[in-house]
């Protein structure tokens, strides 16, 4: 390996981090509970709207906590992408990549790639330069540039 070639590391989250994740969820349940009912109300004398707006909101957040259970340790290099680093390596060429997208409104920046062969992977980077801005999230670190220099050099 050369020393001018890259090489960025996007490791699983930790299992504390998804538990955070889901008391967040509840606790954004609800704070918005609290400011649209009078504290001390019960939830179950609230409109119909709001209960379904308050499932909804935890079951997103519920969602993104079992997002981040699928993620996967990645090793990007300037060559080839190496899916969980350790005992069980899998060694993917940047030809067979179909597609990388950073998902929108997930903090921090979280990609989903899908290969040629229908397979997907999601992964997180921790770079730490991202840009949050009404839930919409936009990664302004090294890797994010990283991907967007592999996406225009292989047309992906």
């Amino acid at each position: 390996m050369s020393e001018e070639q890259r090489v960025y590391v996007c490791e699983k989250p930790s299992y504390l981090f998804i538990f955070f994740m889901f008391f967040g969820a509840y606790l954004f349940g609800e704070g918005i509970y609290d400011y649209l009912f009078v504290p001390g109300s019960d939830i179950y004398e609230a409109p119909l709207w709001v209960k379904i707006m308050v499932t909804l909101v935890v079951l997103v957040f519920a969602g993104l906590g079992v997002l981040f259970s699928l993620v996967k340790n990645i090793v990007f290099s300037d060559d080839l992408i190496y899916i969980n680093p350790g005992k069980k390596t899998i060694q993917i060429d940047w030809n067979e990549v179909e597609s990388i997208q950073q998902l929108k409104f997930v903090l921090p920046p979280a990609y989903r790639m899908k290969l040629k062969n229908n397979k997907t992977y999601f992964f997180v980077t921790d770079q730490g330069s991202s840009f949050h801005f009404f839930g919409f999230t936009v990664d302004l670190s090294e890797f994010g540039q990283y991907v967007q220099e592999k996406k225009a050099e292989y047309g992906i």
